[in-house]
């Protein structure tokens, strides 16, 4: 999550909280068992969200520009730079990180679940 969130740095969490557009939320990984991962919610429930050349869109608005790159990878071969338009569902979240380029995040897992996310980062330390 840098440059916001460096390695090693603790965050204090809010359990209970209705999550929503640009919170840091933690999230159990969904690939490693008993690892967390620190990540922004970029879209949720009912939202419409498409990439297209590392411009993100949610409800056709655009709410986020990745860094430009040499090279835009094209939808059939990675979800990093263009994502055909996707709806979510209850409860179904769209996460990124803050290092657009080097990130694993929902561009490359997936959708989360609301019952994946175990906090929003209240404050960092």
């Amino acid at each position: 999550m840098q440059p916001n969130f460096n390695e090693g740095e603790k965050v204090f969490i809010i359990k209970y909280f209705d999550p929503k557009f640009n919170d840091v939320v933690l999230i159990e990984s969904p690939v490693e068992e008993d690892k967390v991962l620190l990540r922004r919610i970029i879209a949720g429930p009912k939202d419409q969200l498409e990439i297209k050349n590392r411009i993100v869109y949610v409800n056709k608005k655009k709410v986020y520009q990745g860094p430009k790159a040499k090279k835009i990878f094209p939808a059939p071969f990675s979800y990093r730079d263009n994502l055909p338009p996707l709806k979510l569902k209850e409860n179904q979240f769209f996460l990124l990180s803050d290092n657009y380029s080097k990130s694993f995040d929902s561009r490359t897992f997936g959708l989360i679940n609301r019952k994946s996310i175990i906090g929003k980062v209240f404050r960092k330390y």
